[in-house]
C-alpha cells in the first residue's frame, strides 16, 4: 500500500500560484495525496475563488480570518483532509 500524504498550503493573495502548487502535489507518484489549502484572509478580490474552484475529492480548503502563516499551517494540519 503507498503511503498517505496530506499537503498542507497556506495561501494569502497568491491565487496565481496555488493551482500549480495544488497540482504538483496531486501528481506525485507511489503515494495516496491530498491537498489542504488553507486561505489566510486574502483580500486581493481573486484568491478566495481560486481556491475554491480547487475544492474536490482530493482538496480541501478552508477560510479564515487572515492570522499569519504559523496559523495557517496549524490550522491545515489539524483539519480532515477530503
Amino acid at each position: 500500500m503507498p503511503p498517505r500524504v496530506t499537503a498542507v498550503i497556506p495561501c494569502f493573495n497568491h491565487g496565481r500560484f496555488v493551482r500549480d502548487a495544488a497540482h504538483s502535489v496531486l501528481t506525485q507518484k507511489d503515494a495516496e495525496t491530498r491537498v489542504v489549502i488553507v486561505n489566510d484572509g486574502s483580500n486581493d478580490g481573486s484568491t478566495p475563488a481560486a481556491c475554491d474552484r480547487l475544492a474536490g475529492d482530493r482538496v480541501t480548503v478552508v477560510h479564515q480570518e487572515n492570522r499569519g502563516l504559523p496559523a495557517a499551517r496549524n490550522r491545515g494540519a489539524f483539519q480532515p483532509a477530503a
